[in-house]
Protein backbone atom coordinates (compact mmCIF):
# COMPACT_ATOMS: atom_id res chain seq x y z
CA UNK A 1 0.00 0.00 0.00
CA UNK A 2 3.07 2.61 0.55
CA UNK A 3 4.52 1.35 -2.25
CA UNK A 4 1.51 2.58 -4.02
CA UNK A 5 1.10 5.53 -2.65
CA UNK A 6 4.87 6.37 -3.16
CA UNK A 7 4.47 5.89 -6.61
CA UNK A 8 1.61 7.83 -6.95
CA UNK A 9 2.87 10.64 -5.20
CA UNK A 10 6.17 10.53 -7.81
CA UNK A 11 3.87 10.53 -10.68
CA UNK A 12 2.07 13.52 -9.43
CA UNK A 13 4.81 15.51 -8.77
CA UNK A 14 6.41 14.74 -12.41
CA UNK A 15 2.86 15.16 -14.12
CA UNK A 16 2.96 19.15 -12.34
CA UNK A 17 6.48 19.59 -13.23
CA UNK A 18 5.82 18.67 -16.69
CA UNK A 19 2.31 20.92 -16.59
CA UNK A 20 4.86 23.76 -15.37
CA UNK A 21 7.07 23.57 -17.74
CA UNK A 22 4.95 23.07 -20.74
CA UNK A 23 2.78 26.03 -19.45
CA UNK A 24 0.87 28.44 -21.90
CA UNK A 25 1.85 31.74 -20.99
CA UNK A 26 -0.33 35.34 -21.77
CA UNK A 27 1.46 37.57 -22.10
CA UNK A 28 -1.47 40.54 -21.38
CA UNK A 29 -1.56 38.68 -17.89
CA UNK A 30 2.07 39.78 -17.21
CA UNK A 31 3.20 42.95 -16.05
CA UNK A 32 6.16 44.53 -18.15
CA UNK A 33 8.41 44.75 -14.92
CA UNK A 34 8.34 40.89 -14.70
CA UNK A 35 9.47 40.47 -18.41
CA UNK A 36 13.17 40.30 -19.63
CA UNK A 37 12.57 41.28 -23.22
CA UNK A 38 15.13 39.87 -25.90
CA UNK A 39 15.15 41.39 -29.43
CA UNK A 40 15.52 38.71 -31.88
CA UNK A 41 18.20 39.48 -34.76
CA UNK A 42 16.71 40.68 -38.21
CA UNK A 43 16.41 38.29 -40.69
CA UNK A 44 17.92 40.27 -44.20
CA UNK A 45 14.29 40.61 -46.19
CA UNK A 46 14.39 38.52 -49.30
CA UNK A 47 11.23 40.60 -50.84
CA UNK A 48 8.97 43.61 -50.00
CA UNK A 49 6.30 41.97 -47.86
CA UNK A 50 4.07 44.69 -48.14
CA UNK A 51 4.07 43.65 -52.13
CA UNK A 52 0.88 40.81 -52.02
CA UNK A 53 1.90 39.55 -55.54
CA UNK A 54 5.82 39.21 -54.64
CA UNK A 55 4.83 37.36 -51.35
CA UNK A 56 2.56 35.27 -54.08
CA UNK A 57 5.06 34.25 -56.01
CA UNK A 58 7.72 33.72 -52.80
CA UNK A 59 6.11 31.66 -51.44
CA UNK A 60 4.93 27.73 -51.77
CA UNK A 61 1.29 28.53 -50.44
CA UNK A 62 -0.94 31.35 -49.97
CA UNK A 63 -4.63 30.69 -48.31
CA UNK A 64 -6.74 32.06 -45.55
CA UNK A 65 -6.86 30.55 -42.27
CA UNK A 66 -8.08 30.81 -38.85
CA UNK A 67 -5.90 30.16 -35.92
CA UNK A 68 -7.22 27.50 -34.09
CA UNK A 69 -4.71 27.57 -30.89
CA UNK A 70 -0.93 28.18 -29.56
CA UNK A 71 1.13 25.94 -27.96
CA UNK A 72 3.35 26.75 -25.25
CA UNK A 73 6.50 28.59 -26.36
CA UNK A 74 9.76 26.67 -25.99
CA UNK A 75 13.17 27.05 -26.46
CA UNK A 76 14.02 23.63 -27.25
CA UNK A 77 12.58 23.57 -30.92
CA UNK A 78 14.25 22.49 -33.91
CA UNK A 79 17.92 22.06 -31.67
CA UNK A 80 18.46 25.97 -31.18
CA UNK A 81 18.06 28.10 -27.94
CA UNK A 82 15.79 30.20 -29.89
CA UNK A 83 12.11 30.79 -28.46
CA UNK A 84 9.16 29.35 -31.01
CA UNK A 85 5.84 29.34 -29.92
CA UNK A 86 3.36 26.15 -31.76
CA UNK A 87 0.48 26.75 -33.33
CA UNK A 88 -2.45 25.03 -34.88
CA UNK A 89 -4.58 26.85 -37.99
CA UNK A 90 -7.50 25.74 -40.35
CA UNK A 91 -7.25 25.62 -44.05
CA UNK A 92 -10.25 27.78 -44.93
CA UNK A 93 -9.65 29.04 -48.57
CA UNK A 94 -6.05 28.57 -50.88
CA UNK A 95 -4.97 30.50 -53.50
CA UNK A 96 -1.87 28.90 -54.35
CA UNK A 97 -0.23 25.43 -53.24
CA UNK A 98 -1.49 21.99 -52.51
CA UNK A 99 -3.53 22.51 -49.38
CA UNK A 100 -7.13 22.07 -49.02
CA UNK A 101 -10.11 23.68 -47.19
CA UNK A 102 -10.39 21.73 -44.06
CA UNK A 103 -6.39 21.19 -43.55
CA UNK A 104 -5.08 21.76 -40.10
CA UNK A 105 -1.31 22.52 -40.22
CA UNK A 106 0.96 22.54 -37.11
CA UNK A 107 2.88 25.79 -37.64
CA UNK A 108 5.41 27.88 -35.62
CA UNK A 109 6.13 31.73 -34.76
CA UNK A 110 9.59 32.42 -34.19
CA UNK A 111 9.08 34.11 -30.90
CA UNK A 112 7.33 33.89 -28.00
CA UNK A 113 7.45 33.79 -23.87
CA UNK A 114 8.45 31.25 -21.44
CA UNK A 115 9.17 31.03 -17.31
CA UNK A 116 12.51 32.45 -17.28
CA UNK A 117 13.69 29.23 -14.87
CA UNK A 118 12.64 26.83 -17.44
CA UNK A 119 13.90 28.76 -20.51
CA UNK A 120 17.76 28.58 -18.24
CA UNK A 121 16.95 25.14 -17.46
CA UNK A 122 16.90 23.98 -20.87
CA UNK A 123 19.64 26.26 -21.69
CA UNK A 124 21.71 24.95 -19.30
CA UNK A 125 20.97 21.02 -19.87
CA UNK A 126 21.98 21.89 -23.57
CA UNK A 127 25.47 23.81 -23.37
CA UNK A 128 23.86 26.72 -24.69
CA UNK A 129 23.56 29.55 -22.15
CA UNK A 130 27.21 31.15 -23.14
CA UNK A 131 25.49 32.02 -26.49
CA UNK A 132 22.53 33.58 -25.04
CA UNK A 133 22.27 37.75 -24.91
CA UNK A 134 20.82 36.94 -21.07
CA UNK A 135 23.54 35.13 -19.65
CA UNK A 136 24.84 38.60 -18.63
CA UNK A 137 21.41 39.41 -16.75
CA UNK A 138 21.86 36.15 -14.80
CA UNK A 139 25.12 36.04 -14.21
CA UNK A 140 24.97 39.52 -12.20
CA UNK A 141 21.68 39.23 -10.49
CA UNK A 142 21.93 35.46 -10.06
CA UNK A 143 18.89 32.83 -9.63
CA UNK A 144 17.08 35.46 -7.56
CA UNK A 145 16.85 37.74 -10.34
CA UNK A 146 15.06 35.48 -12.40
CA UNK A 147 13.04 33.13 -11.03
CA UNK A 148 9.46 34.35 -11.09
CA UNK A 149 10.17 36.12 -13.99
CA UNK A 150 9.64 35.62 -18.15
CA UNK A 151 11.73 35.48 -20.98
CA UNK A 152 10.25 37.21 -24.18
CA UNK A 153 11.81 36.77 -27.68
CA UNK A 154 10.31 39.40 -29.86
CA UNK A 155 10.36 40.31 -33.50
CA UNK A 156 9.97 43.82 -34.82
CA UNK A 157 6.80 44.34 -37.07
CA UNK A 158 5.91 40.96 -36.64
CA UNK A 159 1.88 40.58 -36.83
CA UNK A 160 0.11 39.80 -33.33
CA UNK A 161 -1.97 36.63 -34.27
CA UNK A 162 -5.18 35.74 -32.27
CA UNK A 163 -6.28 32.79 -31.48
CA UNK A 164 -9.81 32.72 -33.44
CA UNK A 165 -8.86 35.35 -35.87
CA UNK A 166 -8.60 34.53 -39.74
CA UNK A 167 -6.07 35.85 -41.68
CA UNK A 168 -4.72 36.02 -45.37
CA UNK A 169 -1.36 33.82 -44.85
CA UNK A 170 2.09 33.13 -46.53
CA UNK A 171 3.90 29.65 -45.64
CA UNK A 172 6.55 27.84 -46.91
CA UNK A 173 6.32 24.03 -46.87
CA UNK A 174 8.40 21.97 -44.31
CA UNK A 175 12.35 22.05 -44.65
CA UNK A 176 12.13 18.09 -44.72
CA UNK A 177 9.31 15.74 -46.19
CA UNK A 178 9.43 14.04 -41.82
CA UNK A 179 9.11 17.65 -40.56
CA UNK A 180 5.69 18.74 -40.14
CA UNK A 181 6.31 22.23 -38.79
CA UNK A 182 5.44 24.89 -41.44
CA UNK A 183 7.42 28.19 -41.39
CA UNK A 184 4.42 31.07 -41.89
CA UNK A 185 5.73 34.61 -42.85
CA UNK A 186 4.39 36.98 -39.74
CA UNK A 187 5.67 40.10 -40.94
CA UNK A 188 2.67 42.48 -40.53
CA UNK A 189 2.97 44.61 -43.52
CA UNK A 190 2.10 40.99 -45.69
CA UNK A 191 -0.61 39.36 -43.05
CA UNK A 192 -3.98 40.81 -43.51
CA UNK A 193 -6.87 39.95 -41.18
CA UNK A 194 -10.41 38.83 -42.90
CA UNK A 195 -13.76 38.19 -42.36
CA UNK A 196 -15.24 35.22 -43.41
CA UNK A 197 -18.98 36.38 -42.63
CA UNK A 198 -18.67 39.24 -45.02
CA UNK A 199 -15.89 37.84 -47.59
CA UNK A 200 -13.74 41.31 -47.00
CA UNK A 201 -10.02 42.30 -45.95
CA UNK A 202 -10.72 43.99 -42.55
CA UNK A 203 -8.00 46.50 -42.94
CA UNK A 204 -9.75 48.03 -45.98
CA UNK A 205 -13.08 46.75 -46.61
CA UNK A 206 -11.71 45.25 -50.20
CA UNK A 207 -13.67 41.96 -50.59
CA UNK A 208 -11.22 39.24 -50.83
CA UNK A 209 -12.15 38.44 -54.33
CA UNK A 210 -11.32 41.28 -55.75
CA UNK A 211 -7.92 41.55 -54.13
CA UNK A 212 -7.26 37.84 -55.12
CA UNK A 213 -7.76 39.41 -58.68
CA UNK A 214 -5.30 42.07 -58.16
CA UNK A 215 -2.72 40.47 -56.71
CA UNK A 216 -2.51 36.86 -55.97
CA UNK A 217 -1.13 35.65 -59.21
CA UNK A 218 2.02 34.25 -60.77
CA UNK A 219 4.26 36.59 -62.35
CA UNK A 220 5.54 36.54 -65.80
CA UNK A 221 9.64 35.07 -65.04
CA UNK A 222 10.22 36.24 -69.01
Amino acid sequence: MKKILILTLLMLTLLSSCTKEHEIIIRENIDDKDVIVIQAEEEQEKIKLDNPTLCYNFYDNVYIATIESFGSASNTFFGTSSICTPGVLKIERVFKGKLKKGDKLDFYLPYGIMKAKVYVDNLRKNDQLDREPLKLKIEEGGYESYKDKYVELIVENAADFKVGKTYLIYSNNPVTPASKWHRICIDKAAIKEVDLNTNTIKETGTSVDSFAKEYLFEEDSN
